[in-house]
């Protein structure tokens, strides 16, 4: 388990460890757009996001105990940064462009 979070944390966190992996850009997705990265741990199940969405980028995780945001239309996603001014736990993100 301790091995599939690790392979986990360096591929969100932007390494490029999984690039040569079929599912990692597709695990990757789930958790990022062009604009913005989730952060799953932090998110508390409020749904403010999925709501405040004006292209609805954001699917909901809900079984039992386990419940977050997830993306689910990454490429859907404009950049209008909506969902991180409404989320109280901090989840979301910016990815600079710049680097």
């Amino acid at each position: 388990m301790r091995k599939i979070q690790n392979l986990r944390n360096r591929t969100l966190n932007g390494g490029s460890e999984l690039a040569f992996s079929p599912w990692a850009k597709d695990f990757r997705n789930k958790f990022q757009t062009a604009y913005i990265r989730a952060d799953i741990h932090k998110c508390k199940a409020c749904w403010n996001c999925v709501d405040v969405c004006p292209e609805q980028v954001f699917g909901k995780m809900g079984f039992l105990w386990h419940k977050h945001v997830v993306i689910e239309n990454h490429e859907s996603c404009i950049g209008c940064k909506k969902c991180v001014k409404v989320c109280p736990h901090g989840v979301f993100t910016t990815i600079d462009k710049a680097k």
